[in-house]
């Protein structure tokens, strides 16, 4: 790892899509919205960075470079299905998951500590 590498720390991408989609999940059913809900991810710049996660040790660093510059990727659930925590988490894994399965070789997965 050099100085002004770009760390991408996947714990917190997995972790903050989770909990963006329980706040909406809360808000359509606060709404009592019923019909389908558009959630998309997309991180870009991704092509020399660093990946890295939380670790009981502190933080995990490799110095696998990512090989894809840009991650896009949607889905479109009913609201009633993003209604609990375990609903936004599934969401969010599905959403993310094949982004940090491709970095980490499979090596790590956020949804299953």
């Amino acid at each position: 790892m050099s100085p002004g590498d770009l760390i991408l720390r996947l714990d917190l991408i997995a972790g903050l899509t989770a909990r963006a989609i329980a706040v909406f999940g809360n808000l359509y059913g606060a709404a009592r919205y019923d019909g389908l809900v558009g959630i998309g991810v997309g991180i870009t710049g991704l092509r020399g960075s660093v990946w890295g996660a939380n670790a009981t040790s502190g933080i995990l660093l490799t110095p696998h470079l990512t090989c894809t510059q840009d991650y896009r990727r949607g889905v479109y659930p009913k609201a009633d299905e993003l209604s609990t925590e375990a609903d936004a988490r599934r969401q969010a894994s599905t959403l993310v998951l094949p982004l940090i399965k491709q970095i980490t070789s499979n090596f790590y997965d956020p949804f299953h500590l």
